[in-house]
């Protein structure tokens, strides 16, 4: 069989009377289980990810973000058991150009267990309807970490990205 558990959790902190900053931080708790794989090669694997979000609005045209984020893993496969901790950390900018264009740049840095990862890139968006922004980006270098990058597009090379915001006056 099969299993893919995942708990998640987060708590969002934002000043009633601004919108200067924003800060999310979240705890992740992730098992994979496959026993279909025959006989010796069952596959189990479980991690815990923890990571914080921080926006920082300076003026109402940039918008600065970072994130932390760090994952425990355990993986008990093939009757052998190893673990790991991969770190993550990285900033993002964006600045509106116009009223319907933006321009970004984000760099963003993984390592853990010896090894290091990078990428960096630029982007470039439209606002094609009321909170909905369509993108392209392209990062020079790049490495790949779904599980750590969330929302953010590491992977080298060229991206489409749609985004659409969720507030309380979209209704």
């Amino acid at each position: 069989t099969r299993k893919l558990i995942t708990l998640q959790s987060g708590v969002a902190l934002r000043p009633v009377d601004s919108n200067v900053w924003n800060a999310l931080g979240q705890v992740q708790y992730k098992r994979e289980q496959d026993s279909t794989l025959g006989a010796g090669l069952r596959r189990d694997e479980s991690s815990w990810m923890a990571s914080t979000h921080l926006n920082l609005q300076p003026s109402q045209h940039w918008l600065l973000g970072a994130r932390y984020a760090a994952r425990w893993a355990t993986d008990r496969s093939g009757g052998l058991e190893s673990r790991s901790l991969t770190q993550l950390v990285g900033a993002r900018s964006t600045w509106d150009m116009t009223e319907r264009i933006d321009l970004g740049l984000q760099a963003y840095r993984m390592w853990g267990n010896g090894a290091a990862q990078g990428a960096v890139g630029v982007e470039a968006g439209y606002l094609v309807w009321k909170n909905l922004w369509l993108s392209v980006g392209y990062n020079v270098k790049g490495f790949s970490a779904p599980d750590l990058a969330s929302e953010a597009y590491t992977q080298r090379g060229v991206y489409l990205l749609l985004r659409f915001k969720f507030d309380e006056n979209l209704f």
